[in-house]
């Protein structure tokens, strides 16, 4: 019986060591259903609290291969189980999930589909935008080009030189580039012309001749502005047609600011190659100041100050001068070997 006594406390003791090794664990105060449970002490368990007031300071996941959630996410909050009847909405989380770090919201079970919306400093986005979706870009740009529309959804984006864009003009009916456009006609603002009646422009008005003359039946476009010309010297204009829209020989503003105007240094002249055509230009002396003399002695103090000679035809042919108004030279126009010009509505004073 001894035997039986000591051998039945030896298996007893072997039962209880593992038990006394651990301790029980206490409940701290209240617990709501569904929240998380968190350590509070050694041995005691608390709530973890709502979301508004978490008790949870440090929290991390590990995935074990790839997540059980949608796309293969490792955390994922619903607002419904689901087994839901009726479905539920999911926002996921992976920090590696179709081949990158990845979030993921949407909806299962017959859910209805529903945007995602992103509160930033009290703000909210809505994502996709509120028109047909989401828009995509290129995966390269070019600084200062133009975003255009690549389908007709409105969720695609292209990058576009400005010089490709296709524009149908009032009228037409067929598109071109604004490119092509810009080249027929030419504009001597295009080639730096300033036309703001101080800084010369007779570099940019040789460099636009030479440019419609690469571009056959293309004319240069002379703004309504005081062009300034000839200030270090003549100007050899090239064969090009040089066009503004002047027409009436009244002049009733300042020579200065007169629409259509080439404001040329008495000094220098205006030098016409074979082919060189001017329409629908004023040509005055630089110098000229004031509005159009009214009396008669204004008048002849203002000849008394003509000088220089405005437009030279040397040596050359074809030239053609259509509705142009010189103004304020000693000469208007000097031909010396001049063949077959052709002279129509040129007032020279």
């Amino acid at each position: 019986m001894k035997c039986l006594l000591i051998l039945l406390a030896a298996l007893a003791s072997l039962v209880s060591a593992p038990a006394l090794a651990q301790q029980g664990v206490v409940q701290s105060g209240n617990v709501t259903s569904g929240h998380v449970p968190v350590w509070v002490y050694n041995n005691i368990l608390g709530d973890g609290g709502s979301a508004n007031n978490g008790a949870i300071t440090n929290f991390g996941l590990t995935a074990n291969g790839a997540g059980t959630g949608p796309v293969g996410t490792n955390f994922c909050d619903q607002d419904a189980p689901i087994s839901s009847p009726s479905g539920y909405h999911f926002l996921c989380f992976s920090p590696y999930a179709l081949g990158g770090g990845l979030i993921a919201y949407g909806a299962n079970g017959g859910a209805a589909q529903l945007p995602l919306y992103f509160l930033i400093n009290g703000t909210q986005y809505q994502f996709p935008g509120t028109g047909n979706g989401n828009v995509v870009g290129p995966a390269s740009t070019t600084l200062n080009d133009l975003a255009t529309w690549a389908n007709t959804q409105g969720t695609l984006l292209n990058d576009v030189s400005p010089g490709n864009i296709p524009i149908t003009s009032t009228g037409s009916t067929t598109p071109r580039t604004l490119a092509a456009r810009f080249t027929t006609p030419i504009d001597v603002r295009d080639y730096g012309a300033k036309c703001n009646g101080t800084t010369d422009d007779s570099t940019a008005f040789v460099a636009a001749g030479n440019a419609a003359i690469s571009s056959p039946g293309t004319v240069v476009i002379v703004p309504a502005a005081g062009c300034v010309l000839g200030t270090s010297g003549n100007v050899t204009l090239p064969s090009a047609t040089y066009t503004g829209s002047y027409s009436s020989y009244a002049l009733n503003s300042n020579f200065a600011t007169a629409p259509w105007t080439l404001l040329l240094n008495p000094s220098h002249s205006i030098v016409l190659s074979q082919g060189t055509s001017l329409s629908g230009l004023r040509i005055f002396n630089k110098n000229l100041s004031g509005p159009n003399p009214t009396g008669l002695r204004a008048a002849i103090t203002q000849v008394a100050s003509f000088s220089g000679t405005a437009i030279v035809c040397s040596g050359t042919t074809d030239v053609e001068l259509d509705h142009v108004m010189i103004n304020g030279f000693a000469t208007a126009i000097s031909m010396t070997n001049c063949d077959r010009p052709k002279l129509n509505y040129v007032d020279g004073d």
